[in-house]
């Protein structure tokens, strides 16, 4: 599961249409009665504004829970152990506990914004691993 990059956020483009490319289910994330959850896109399915004019395919079709294996998650800042800020509304908090443990999930990053700790709120959901332009760090280096 990818997302669809809005402000200052990591393009993502590029990552999608190679998963694409390599017959990889892409799933983005769509908001309705106040939750998220993740619908299948593909190439030829259009995109529209949604919540928050963030961009999620025009024909929803929701994906199990229990099948994804990868969540690449956004955010504004993370730490070095895991911990994210978002936009505050707390939309990927709530659904990251939904997922099964094995889920893998990634936060998306450049590198001027890891820093070494980040407030945390007994609510929040850490991240597996951080993705940055200069590689990838998991929890056990002390991402």
């Amino acid at each position: 599961m990818l997302y669809m990059a809005i402000n200052n956020e990591p393009d993502t483009d590029k990552i999608i249409s190679t998963a694409l490319e390599q017959n990889k289910i892409v799933l983005l994330p769509c908001i309705e009665d106040e939750q998220l959850y993740p619908v299948i896109y593909k190439k030829n399915i259009p995109l529209k504004a949604g919540k928050y004019n963030i961009k999620e395919p025009l024909y929803k079709e929701r994906y199990p829970l229990e099948d994804i294996d990868v969540v690449v998650v956004p955010g504004i800042a993370f730490d070095l152990y895991g911990n994210r800020i978002g936009y505050g509304k707390g939309y990927y908090d709530r659904f990251l506990t939904t997922l099964d443990k094995h889920t893998v999930k990634v936060g998306l990053s450049f590198t001027k914004c890891v820093v070494e700790a980040l407030p945390i709120d007994s609510w929040d959901v850490s991240v597996d691993v951080i993705v940055t332009e200069m590689g990838i760090q998991t929890k056990e280096q002390k991402i």
